[in-house]
């Protein structure tokens, strides 16, 4: 629509869901992603599908809290982790275009992304700006990841926010957690460079 910029938080980034939006993404000046801290075993059962939501949540809350020397490898495994989505997806002629088109998002800057390390980013928010409109932008804010199951499963619930004083407070809360945050982008574009044919 008349969405010029997009900052999107999420627990997980698979590229099943990249490949949902990639087209509308690639139209967006600047697109900032957030992804949080996830481990090799919740990765694989993101990836096949299987978000056994309670257990899950039960692993992310038993290590929620991180030193300052554990955050490089925490870095590095966000990296690792987007990097396994990718070779677990059926190489599809669609799967083949989204994983070239994120590289070349995050290699061109437009878009961003950075790894939350200090806890679990529970929340998970969708937040489009606007230019030259009345409104300043919209949200969508709930339980839905970036992933394909996330976006097409009937057992998440989101909710469109707008309005001035919302979106205000949205901005301050992802700009708060955007600046505690660790950029992850030229080693994501080496990784996937590494990662696929």
């Amino acid at each position: 629509g008349s969405s010029a910029r997009a900052d999107i938080a999420v627990g997980y980034f698979f590229i099943s869901g990249f490949e949902q939006v990639a087209a509308e993404l690639g139209v967006l000046k600047k697109v900032r992603i957030l992804v949080g801290r996830t481990d090799r075993q919740v990765v694989e059962q993101v990836a096949l599908g299987l978000q056994q939501a309670e257990a899950l949540q039960a692993k992310l809350e038993a290590d929620s809290t991180v030193r300052r020397s554990q955050q490089e490898a925490l870095a590095a495994q966000a990296i690792t982790h987007i990097a396994e989505g990718v070779a677990a997806l059926p190489q599809t002629e669609g799967s083949e275009r989204a994983v070239a088109a994120l590289r070349d998002m995050v290699a061109s800057g437009k878009v961003e992304v950075k790894a939350y390390l200090r806890s679990t980013l529970h929340a998970k928010a969708y937040l489009c700006w606007y230019e030259n409109h009345a409104e300043p932008g919209a949200a969508v804010v709930g339980s839905s990841n970036f992933t394909l199951a996330g976006f097409t499963g009937n057992t998440e619930l989101n909710v469109r926010v707008t309005g001035d004083a919302e979106m205000a407070e949205l901005k301050r809360w992802f700009e708060e957690l955007w600046a505690d945050s660790k950029d992850i982008s030229a080693e994501l574009v080496a990784q996937l460079d590494r990662s696929w044919p």
